[in-house]
């Protein structure tokens, strides 16, 4: 997991945690010497943003592991997944009744 993500890629994955569904998100954390210092000149850099090269180009300096719970997601799909039953079983007996609308 670690291994991509110090290779520059964002790896995400959904996992159980203490018996609870979570999504989580592992971001590589780039060094960015540009923000403080002018490459050229070694003093500091009054202008924003000038002279940083790509965040890509940065070297990874550590790693961010980020957790959110997908409780909220497992109850919406049950509650979807019953009231799509019940609409398909009210439907059937509406048929099977004969009632028409």
């Amino acid at each position: 997991m670690f291994k991509t993500t110090l290779a520059g890629q964002t790896t995400k994955y959904t996992t159980t945690i203490s018996g609870e569904r979570v999504r989580v998100e592992v971001l590589p954390i780039h060094a960015s010497a540009g923000a403080a210092y002018s490459s050229t000149s070694g003093k500091a850099n009054n202008k924003p943003n000038a002279d940083i090269t790509a965040v890509g180009n940065d070297p990874i300096v550590g790693v961010i592991v980020v957790a959110k719970s997908l409780d909220d997601v497992d109850d919406t799909i049950s509650l979807l997944r019953t009231l799509l039953l019940l609409a398909g079983l009210t439907t059937l007996l509406g048929v099977l009744l004969g009632f028409h609308y």
